[in-house]
């Protein structure tokens, strides 16, 4: 009889969050050729996953039906015939094509990579799918070389986060940024470095970056709204810029009226893609990209922003919390099977410079009742959701010692949970 293990799964195949349970006997996957068998440790959440649960999204034919793409865990087994340096026991983090919401995963060898000790697991896990989507969209369709301009839409969405430090480390001559909220656009530049950012809700972005690059216009641009950017994306392009797709969450249907002239006239590309589609040989040539950029994680060049752990338990919460937040820019979040603490549940601020933890419950943020906050309330910091968004607060010094509320419009979270794996 086959081995089975735990691992998340949908009744009836598709359906609304509430249709997410654990399955205990789903099937153990086996290490072909060239893979490896992952005991997963952490494993993140992205806005692909929802579209998935729902029977949206275009799976690849190889995909498992779990959910889940990015991973951080320990190699249990490996097939024959693998070519990179990787044993039995070894930390690794990692992207695979599905599979990664359980216990264990197959996955190719040529997508892992050793996890380095000073990242957590929660912080490896949420690095392949953010980063390499970032990389891919930079480099490989935008064509990015030193001296370029480039603006990231969504500036305070994960891959953007990724982005800008990208291009902050690669020379860009100027990084511009939209966002829904100052409070992002301040993240983005003061935080990451972009050089501006702009609101779409209260300013004419197109015009702004047209006025800001003395009519020049952006040599890239990396867009997840689609339609309704569409025009401004041309109207703000440069000539020969690459305009580059990666999402449509205003819509695939062109507004009336859109001139395409610059296609023409200033001979711009546009091209989308999605990372998930691409084969190993394409995707492994991102992973040695990532390879090359994990001394700048530990030497604080490239930071990594996680900001909650859910149980597994939770899953159904975690997808519904992703939900709400997921209206207005791409999140991407992160799971745990242990956090080398007591467990538990922690955030941090994202979209803001609040980062480190609390001292409460085994190391993580203290959570509390706070239902409207007393300027100075000495609490060790901590986190509670609201209605209506979320209240932060800390009495650290170098923070802010009174209770700052983040609107639902602008709270941005990204999610995981707590494996259960771990026993």
């Amino acid at each position: 009889m086959p081995e089975t293990m735990r691992a998340v799964d949908i009744k009836d195949g598709k359906g609304h969050a509430d249709a997410l349970f654990i399955n205990d006997s789903t099937p153990k996957p086996t290490a072909q050729s060239g893979e490896a068998i992952v005991k997963v440790k952490a494993f993140g959440l992205n806005r692909m996953d929802l579209l998935q649960r729902e029977g949206l999204y275009p799976v690849p034919p190889q995909a498992p039906k779990t959910l889940g793409v990015e991973f951080s865990g320990t190699i249990e087994s490996l097939g024959t015939d693998i070519k990179e340096d990787f044993s039995v026991g070894d930390e690794v983090f990692g992207l695979a094509y599905g599979g990664a919401y359980a216990e264990y995963l197959a996955v190719s060898t040529h997508m892992l990579l050793k996890k380095p000790d000073h990242l957590s697991w929660e912080e490896a896990a949420g690095i392949p799918e953010t980063w390499i989507t970032a990389t891919q969209a930079m480099y490989l369709v935008g064509e990015f070389s030193q001296g370029k301009s480039i603006l990231w839409h969504a500036g305070a969405s994960s891959v953007s986060i990724a982005g800008i430090q990208l291009a902050k480390n690669s020379g860009a001559s100027a990084i511009y940024v939209t966002a829904g909220s100052q409070e992002k656009i301040d993240f983005c530049v003061s935080t990451l470095g972009a050089t501006a950012g702009f609101n779409y809700k209260t300013q004419d972005w197109a015009k702004e970056i047209t006025t800001a690059t003395d009519g020049k216009g952006v040599d890239i641009i990396v867009d997840f709204v689609g339609a309704n950017y569409f025009q401004g994306d041309l109207d703000v392009a440069a000539k020969d810029a690459r305009v580059v797709l990666l999402g449509v969450m205003s819509g695939t249907k062109l507004p009336s009226g859109v001139d395409m002239g610059a296609f023409i006239f200033k001979r711009v590309r546009f091209e989308g893609s999605t990372l998930r589609s691409r084969d190993v040989d394409y995707q492994g040539k991102l992973r040695d990209k990532l390879e090359e950029y994990l001394p700048k994680f530990e030497d604080g060049t490239f930071k990594i922003f996680v900001d909650k752990v859910f149980p597994w338990e939770k899953v159904v919460e975690a997808h519904k919390e992703m939900e709400k937040n997921t209206k207005h820019t791409a999140h991407e979040g992160v799971a745990a099977e242990g956090t080398g603490k007591e467990g538990g549940c922690f955030m941090r601020r994202w979209g803001g410079g609040f980062r480190g933890r609390g001292r409460g419950n085994g190391g993580m943020w203290t959570e509390k009742e706070f239902p409207g906050g007393v300027e100075g309330e000495k609490t060790l910091g901590g986190v509670v959701e609201t209605d209506d968004g979320v209240l932060v607060w800390s009495t650290s010094e170098q923070s802010h010692p009174f209770p700052r509320k983040i609107g639902s419009q602008s709270a941005k979270l990204r999610i995981g949970f707590v494996s259960a794996a771990q026993g």
